[in-house]
This record gives structure tokens, sequence and C-alpha cells, in this order.
């Protein structure tokens, strides 16, 4: 198994002057989250990889479709595909099937075990190497609900890129023994107008300059720690000056029962008025760039954590919990890391930054710099290409 960086053992010259790379892009595209902004990222910095001509199918017309189609992006739609229902997948994989003879990738680039369970066959008919990246902890036992996991089995891929040292750690659950890299996902800094961190601070009614905005910008999902996040802010409401964020909104019925409780537990709490549910949200860089701190205290290890570099990009520090892909991103220059499941540990690092703006202004300039070492767009970029031209010049070896 291959871990760590490709790139470094790997002369990029003759693949630069080589020619373009096609990568097809498969994904369900039904939620918005991570991955969704990884696959925009592709998108919308082309330029910095003009030698990777993406083009992306998808089985839902939402978010995800509409911001590709922003960049001018190609979006092949393969329509709704459920796994109960046959004729959907069939007609869904006829038009997989049409998509990869037209498009001809040289590489094909599977988002989930879903996309491989539903749609491997199909892919496995190209000539082009098939590359999992993983997105998500994989561990068919442990996550027996995951019907998708113990599909995926049925079609080997030929790579692996994961998304983090702790997502390669799990691949071997589903894949024993399938050659693969660590690659941290492209992230591109957000921008904020001159003016517009006071004015949206002043459009929740945050006015004076020195109240600390606590922010979490994640999908609705009991493991991102909604839950711990209010009992530790619960044990700060005697401290003065705090008002806390919570981004986005239901994107599906489950999540729309999860989002009730959080705005109940709130009220129970006796926080809700210091507690704003922003809902689903386009313009979370700039909500960012008006906080003061990201909290995000993951009740589940997460595969990375893009939510965790763009918050350090905008210059905050960042609370979360010591599980997962966090460990790999957040470091005393740039925030702390608490124990997980432990309200009290989350609490007290709360009341540090709020109370000791010292400590919150000295993590807080070490954000963007640690953002940019672990997810440079261009060096990220670069690294697949090159990751991907290695796999195209194998196979046209073979």
């Amino acid at each position: 198994m291959i871990s760590g960086d490709p790139v470094t053992a790997t002369t990029t010259g003759d693949l630069q002057q080589g020619p373009v790379l096609r990568v097809l892009h498969v994904h369900p595209g039904n939620l918005f989250g991570g991955v969704e902004t990884l696959l925009v990222t592709f998108a919308r910095e082309q330029r910095l990889a003009p030698f990777l001509q993406h083009q992306f199918a998808v089985c839902v017309e939402g978010r995800l479709s509409k911001e590709l189609l922003t960049t001018g992006a190609r979006v092949q739609f393969l329509g709704t595909a459920r796994a109960r229902s046959p004729i959907q997948v069939w007609r869904a994989r006829r038009r997989l099937a049409r998509v990869v003879r037209a498009f001809a990738p040289d590489v094909v680039l599977c988002h989930s075990t879903w996309v491989l369970a539903l749609f491997g066959t199909v892919l496995r008919s190209s000539d082009a190497p098939l590359v999992f990246w993983v997105h998500m902890k994989l561990d068919p036992i442990a996550i027996p609900e995951l019907w998708s996991h113990w599909m995926a089995r049925l079609t080997r891929p030929d790579f692996a890129i994961c998304s983090s040292q702790f997502t390669l750690g799990t691949l071997c659950k589903l894949y024993p023994k399938l050659a693969a890299t660590v690659l941290y996902s492209p992230v591109s800094p957000g921008e904020c107008g001159p003016g517009e961190r006071f004015a949206i601070r002043r459009q929740f009614g945050v006015t004076d300059p020195c109240d600390v905005v606590i922010i979490q910008t994640s999908r609705l999902e009991p493991g991102k720690g909604h839950m711990l996040h209010l009992q530790a802010l619960s044990a700060l409401r005697e401290i003065p000056g705090w008002t806390c964020w919570m981004v986005g909104g239901p994107q599906r019925s489950k999540e729309g029962t999860y989002f009730r409780e959080i705005r109940q537990m709130a009220a129970q709490l006796g926080i809700a008025n210091r507690v704003h549910f922003l809902g689903q949200r386009s313009d979370v860089p700039a909500l960012l760039r008006a906080a003061d701190v990201h909290y995000q205290p993951n009740a589940d290890p997460e595969a990375f954590g893009i939510a965790l570099v763009e918050a350090l990009y905008a210059g905050l520090p960042v609370v979360t919990t010591a599980i997962g892909g966090a460990r790999e991103i957040v470091d005393e220059t740039c925030g702390i890391l608490a124990k997980p499941g432990n309200p009290e540990c989350l609490s007290q690092a709360l009341r540090s930054l709020i109370t000791d703006r010292a400590v919150l202004s000295k993590l807080a300039s070490g954000g963007p710099a640690r953002a940019s070492r672990l997810c440079n767009p261009e060096r990220q970029i670069e690294k697949l290409r090159v990751i991907l031209g290695e796999l195209r010049n194998s196979r046209m070896a073979a």
C-alpha cells in the first residue's frame, strides 16, 4: 500500500507537457457538504490545472449540479437511482454507459461506496483506471446499515485516494491490500469584502465589536456534535458577550427531525436567545470572516473536515474533538482539540477563548498558514494531476 505524498518521488515535467487528462467524477449529488465542496473546487479552480479536464456525472439535480453549472463545468445527469427501484438503477446505468462512451475518460473517480455499488460494473467496462476517493470511515461490520459498503466490495477499484490518514487506516476493511495514497482536499480561501464583516454581524444583532461570535458550519448530522455544542454553551450562560451561529439546514427528512430536536434543546438549556440557526447558506466564507471562533465538537470521527480548514483560512481558532481527521488539521498553533464526548472540557476550551483575547488572537493568527500548508489548492490539485497521470500512464503501458 502506498501512503504519504506521491509527488516527492515523481518527476512531473513530462506530465506537464503531456496530453489533457479527461477525468470523470461520479457522485449521487443529492446532498451538499464537504465532498460536494471539493467537486465545486475542481470546477472553479480549473485554471490551476489546465491539463485536467473535469466532467461530472450526478444523479440528482440539486445544489451541487447548480453550483457546478455556474462555473461552466460539464455536468451529465443520470436521473434518480434508488437501490429499491431496479428500473431507476437500470436507466441510470444506461445513461452512465453512454456518458463513458462519449467522454472516453482517462480516469474515473468514484466519490462514494454508493456509486461503486450501483455503477461499479458499468465503470469497469471502461479502459480507464477506476479510482475510489475515500471520504468516509469504511467499516462494513461496524456500520452494517450502510448496505453500499457491502455491495461496493463486488467492484474492486484500481487505486484509492484517501482524504486523510484516518480514512486510509479503514480502507483495508473494505479493500485489503489496495494501492492507495493520502491527498488532503484542495480548499480555496474565502473572500470577504470591505466592511462586510461588520454588516453581517449587525444583521444578526451583534453590535459590540468586542462580542465573540461562535460559529458552526456543518451538515445537520448527529455526528457533527450539535448536541455537545449546546451542552457546552449552556455552561457559559453567565459569561456575557458571546453569541452562537449554527449554519446548516435539513437536506433529508431525518435531518428535519434532528433540526427540531436541536432547537428544542437550545430552549430547554435556556440559551435560545443566544443561539441563532441560520439555515442552509451559500455565503459561508463571509459568515466565517464575520465570526471569531469555529466550534464543531464532533461526536463521531470525521473523515477529514473541510469546514475546519475553511475556518482556519478565515482566521478563526478551531475548537473540536480529538477524533478522526480533525487531529490531522488542528494543532496547538491554530486551535484546541478537546476530549471527545466531554461537554465540560469543551466549555473550558470555549471559556478560554471568550475571556482571553490574547489566546484567541494568537490561535487566530496561526490559522491561515496551517490551512494553506495542508490544503493549498494549487499544490493539492497539482498532486492530484500527478497521481492520475501516473495511473493513466501505467494503464497505457500495460
